[in-house]
């Protein structure tokens, strides 16, 4: 992206991740945008199946502690400007 004109949208967790090689300037995304419903699925078979419900549970934690950090106020990294 850092020698194009185009533009990404994307999470800041991961683009402040993917970004540090590159330097771009990193922008909040200038509209409201609303939350996504996040479910999680699984076969009736894996009910009962004590790995699968481990696994749920840290996909379930995960969720909840990604939500609650998204809540939170950032400040943005400083970048390079390409306008």
């Amino acid at each position: 992206m850092s020698e194009t004109d185009l533009v990404l949208t994307m999470p800041r967790r991961y683009a402040s991740i993917l970004n540090v090689q590159f330097n771009n300037r990193l922008l909040p995304f200038p509209l409201e945008a609303p939350a996504l419903g996040t479910y999680v699925y699984w076969h009736a078979n894996s009910t009962g199946d004590p790995a699968n419900e481990w696994l749920r549970q840290q996909l379930l934690q995960t969720l909840r502690v990604g939500a609650e950090s998204a809540r939170q106020p950032r400040s943005l990294a400083a970048g390079r400007d390409f306008g």
